[in-house]
């Protein structure tokens, strides 16, 4: 099994949920070379102290940290990413919480597939004016194809428990590799999109952007990637919600073929 790093990237979520993710973290059988543990820009110091608690209260060896009174924003993880001590990088958000065999399949399916794999992301669609935006199409997520019959029979027909997608939402697995498309043009922006941004270059090169299925042949998997909408310590408010969703939405319709 192909060694990786584990980036985990902590801005406004609570200190109880930060504890959930590192213990699943530290349960996984397939245990990452390293951790690092990203605090860019945090408003929370709490946040730092309870990581270090924890680190210490477990005596874990290679689990770091990256600390920044700046916030360099979503693109920061990736171009730490970049100097990796392994080939393989996984990378997720504070609010998802691992099962125990969710860093084994996930590494697995990235080599075996040379893609850049996750459980949860966006098969776009065209709105009404024939164009692609950020939200719109198929939401790809664990338990779609226990909700959806009709997307179940077209992934049990084609005998996969993967689909293609266009980008990923909450992190990824991928060889650093393909970080080069991410790097090698400008960069329109630094304050969002970055996942589109690295998804959509790298759909280009011919890379696979894959959705795992861990429901669609087992019951009770042991790989899953659980969200959990927890109440954030501070909000964006709309207007800033709107720039957003237009900067994603401009680099969607840049990238997207």
């Amino acid at each position: 099994m192909e060694n990786y790093t584990l980036y985990l990237n902590y801005f406004n979520k609570d200190a109880q949920l930060l504890i959930e993710q590192l213990d699943a973290v530290r349960k996984q059988t397939h245990k990452p070379s390293k951790i690092i543990a990203c605090f860019l820009g945090i408003k929370d110091q709490g946040l730092f102290t309870t990581y270090l608690n924890f680190v210490n209260q477990h005596k874990l060896r290679n689990w770091h940290y990256v600390l920044s009174n700046y916030n360099i924003e979503k693109l920061g993880r990736y171009e730490l990413a970049q100097s990796a001590p392994t080939n393989y990088v996984m990378m997720l958000d504070d609010d998802y919480i691992p099962a125990k065999d969710f860093a084994k399949t996930m590494i697995s399916i990235a080599h075996e597939n040379d893609a850049i794999v996750h459980q949860y992301g966006w098969q776009l669609l065209k709105n009404d004016k024939g164009n692609y935006e950020d939200g719109n199409g198929i939401f790809w997520h664990p338990k779609l194809t226990m909700e959806n019959q009709q997307i179940k029979s077209i992934l049990e027909k084609t005998n996969k428990n993967t689909v293609e997608v266009d980008y990923l939402k909450g992190g990824m697995t991928f060889h650093k590799k393909h970080l080069i498309n991410l790097f090698k043009n400008p960069i329109l922006t630094d304050k969002t999109g970055a996942d589109i941004l690295l998804c959509l270059t790298s759909k280009q090169e011919g890379t696979k952007i894959l959705i795992y299925s861990p429901y669609l042949k087992n019951a009770n998997p042991t790989d899953t990637l659980e969200y959990k909408e927890k109440e954030k310590t501070f909000e964006l408010d709309a207007n800033q919600i709107k720039k957003v969703k237009t900067v994603r939405n401009l680099l969607i319709q840049k990238y997207k073929q």
